[in-house]
């Protein structure tokens, strides 16, 4: 059997059925794209014969969906939303040690009202840094690209710059990314 590999949330693109313009086979260009309002974009095209298939030439295809030209487009989803790391149910995380290249975090997740993401900030071998513990974090709830992340109020890391390390507690939730900003 060949190798096969699953991705979880589905394909980005499905192939229509037997006779439909990307009926046959589906490709992906190789150029991850980003467009205004916060898209992502992948070109891709279909064709109603598949791979491998002899006469893929429409003017010399006889009897295999003759007439039915090849279709072409663009999959797209939300910017940074390609792969998160997902909790059903709760679990945490560290990053490994760094010196990050801003003093601020966010984050692009989805947190129902249900669940929950936290983050505490330690330094050196995990020396919790004042007030950026789990408890002092502001909860955040909803969906956004770029959630600031906040304790008591204030954004600064506060590692003075010293290696860190940011932990991570989720329930219920979806983390796509972590931007360091000034």
């Amino acid at each position: 059997e060949a190798f096969r590999v699953k991705y979880p949330g589905g394909p980005v693109v499905e192939a229509g059925v037997p006779g439909d313009p990307d009926g046959g086979c589906l490709s992906l260009g190789i150029n991850l794209l980003e467009y205004p309002g916060d898209k992502w974009a992948i070109p891709y095209g279909g064709n109603p014969i598949p791979h491998k298939y002899p006469g893929r030439d429409i003017s010399k295809r006889k009897g295999l969906f003759p007439g039915v030209e090849s279709v072409s487009g663009m999959a797209t989803w939300p910017k940074g939303r390609l792969v998160a790391l997902q909790c059903d149910e709760e679990g945490e995380f560290a990053t490994l040690r760094m010196v990050p290249p801003g003093n601020k975090i966010r984050i692009n997740a989805i947190v129902p009202p249900s669940g929950y993401i936290q983050v505490s900030v330690a330094v050196n071998d995990g020396e919790p840094v004042a007030d950026r513990s789990f408890e002092d974090m502001d909860p955040i709830v909803g969906d956004n690209l770029a959630f600031p992340i906040t304790w008591k109020g204030q954004a600064e890391l506060n590692h003075g710059g010293k290696p860190l390390t940011l932990r991570f507690r989720l329930r219920q939730a979806k983390l796509f990314g972590i931007e360091f900003t000034d």
